[in-house]
C-alpha cells in the first residue's frame, strides 16, 4: 500500500514509511510540512522544528500544552484533504530522549482523534525511515 493510500484510508495519525513521495502527496491536496531541516535531538528542539515548519502563530508557548492546542486549531493553515508533518530523522531524538519522542507520539494520537471527532481535517505525522 502507498502513503498516498495510507492517508486516504485513515483519519489521521501516526504512518511510519520508508518512502515518501512529496510531489505526489502535494498534487493529491494534502498540506506539507518538513519538520526536521536541522536536527531534533530534544524537546526544544522538537517543539521549534513543528513550530517553523507549521507556521505556528507567535503565541506557540513551546510547550507539550501549546503544542496540542496548536494541532488542534490549525486554524491558520491553507484547508486541504489533510496537515501532513514529515519527520524524517527520528533515531537522534529516540537515542538522546526516548520519553520526550513516547510523549510526542502520543500527543499525535490524541489530537487526531479529536480532530477526527470535530471533523476537523485528518492530521498525520509521517515518520520516514
Amino acid at each position: 500500500m502507498t502513503l498516498l493510500q495510507q492517508l486516504q484510508n485513515q483519519n489521521g495519525g501516526i504512518i511510519k514509511t520508508n518512502s515518501v513521495n512529496i510531489t505526489q502527496l502535494e498534487a493529491a491536496g494534502y498540506s506539507l510540512h518538513l519538520i526536521d531541516r536541522a536536527p531534533v535531538f530534544n524537546k526544544e528542539t522538537l517543539l521549534h522544528a513543528i513550530y517553523q515548519a507549521g507556521a505556528f502563530p507567535a503565541y506557540f508557548g513551546f510547550n507539550w500544552d501549546a503544542l496540542e492546542d496548536c494541532l488542534t486549531d490549525c486554524s491558520w493553515m491553507t484547508k486541504s484533504l489533510g496537515i501532513v508533518f514529515i519527520l524524517s530523522n527520528i533515531a537522534l531524538l529516540e537515542t538522546r530522549e526516548a520519553n520526550t519522542l513516547a510523549t510526542f507520539l502520543e500527543i499525535i494520537e490524541v489530537v487526531s482523534k479529536k480532530r477526527h471527532a470535530q471533523k476537523l481535517e485528518p492530521l498525520y505525522f509521517i515518520i520516514a525511515e
